[in-house]
């Protein structure tokens, strides 16, 4: 019986780990922070953990490929696999990287204001000398990290105009009464406030005047809208998230030191707040509008494990959430939409006069 010898095992080896690096894991990272982007924190910590996996598994393609070369030359043994396997390590390399930073921007809910998204991911425009969205403040204290903290929120809402915007024109698309769509169009408006104040914070810390760069990803076409995916979207991102964004804007305003900061912050409590409620009221337009459809979003949702948190809302003299806070305001504002979501669905389960 003849055993594969070293250099054969190795080339094997190292073609699959290749092989693991280059596709399976990327794309199994990559299709997780899609799957989990309405869970950004879990949408991160899965993906990266596959994007990491697939650049440890590319490593040790090349390792064994590098392996496989040395004991063939010595044997005197082909070694062309072996270097066909060190490529695809390499470009596993490039592909994992990718894709854990696509599980990265898929986790970007992080921040204050609805998220805008192109195909499942978050998108945001990013910074240049701009200063179009600064207004006159007085000089704060801090460094640069926090400065770019808060630029970074003020990007965030910078999306969330055109998320608003974009949901306008759906609403329209969707036949929604004139009084949805004025509430939305003032939200719009609203983020367009929030994400002056928050450029505005960053340059009264480090100085620089930076604002958003052209935003390309705003403009697109607008297929038809598909009702269950929209009502899953309105949960998540505005009656969940918008509420968890009003807790921590709260929580920061309170433990905040400089007053233009709490200002802010107070400003921005009490509009995604509202932003909250108005997208709770959506969803009740919708039921009424497709109740079979609007059901099973519901149904679907409540049948999700709810996560396991433990923590507490809390954010530091800077306004800044402590760790654990986003994860903590999110499961508290699933919490107290469940009754109205239950209710909801009771309510549409029944039969309808006719």
């Amino acid at each position: 019986m003849n055993l594969p010898s070293p250099t054969v095992k190795r080339t094997r080896l190292a073609l699959l780990l290749g092989f693991l690096g280059l596709l399976v894991l990327p794309l199994i990272s990559f299709s997780a922070a899609i799957k989990l982007q309405s869970t950004p924190s879990q949408a991160t910590a899965v993906g990266l953990g596959f994007g990491l996996a697939g650049l440890l598994t590319s490593l040790a393609a090349m390792v064994l490929g590098a392996m496989a070369i040395a004991s063939a030359r010595r044997e005197s043994a082909p070694f062309g696999l072996a270097i066909v396997g060190i490529v695809m390590g390499l470009l596993g390399l490039g592909s994992s990287a990718f894709s854990s930073f696509v599980s990265l921007i898929a986790g970007l809910g992080g921040g204050h204001g609805r998220p805008f998204r192109r195909e499942g991911l978050a998108q945001i425009a990013g910074t240049a000398r701009n200063d179009g969205w600064l207004t006159p403040r007085e000089a704060l204290a801090g460094d640069d990290t926090l400065a770019d903290a808060w630029r970074r929120d003020a990007q965030l809402e910078h999306a969330s105009v055109a998320a608003f915007s974009r949901l306008s024109l759906e609403l329209l698309a969707m036949g929604a009464p004139a009084a949805l769509v004025s509430a939305t169009h003032r939200a719009a408006l609203d983020e367009v406030d929030h994400a002056t104040r928050l450029f505005s914070l960053a340059h009264a810390i480090d100085g620089r005047a930076l604002g958003p760069q052209p935003f390309a990803a705003a403009v697109g076409p607008l297929g038809p809208v598909d009702w269950a995916r929209w009502a899953r979207d309105c949960i998540i991102d505005g009656c969940i998230d918008e509420a968890a964004s009003a807790m921590i804007a709260e929580a920061a305003a309170r433990s905040a030191e400089a007053p233009a900061v709490r200002d802010t912050l107070a400003v921005l409590a009490r509009d995604e707040a509202r932003h909250a409620a108005l997208s709770w009221s959506l969803v009740e337009w919708a039921a009424g509008a497709r109740p079979e459809v609007v059901r099973e979003a519901l149904e679907a949702m409540l049948a999700e494990a709810e996560p396991a948190v433990s923590g507490a809302v809390r954010c530091d003299a800077d306004g800044r959430a402590v760790e654990g806070a986003w994860a903590a305001a999110r499961a508290e504002a699933r919490a107290a939409l469940r009754p109205s979501m239950v209710a909801l669905c009771e309510g549409l389960r029944l039969p309808r006069a006719a």
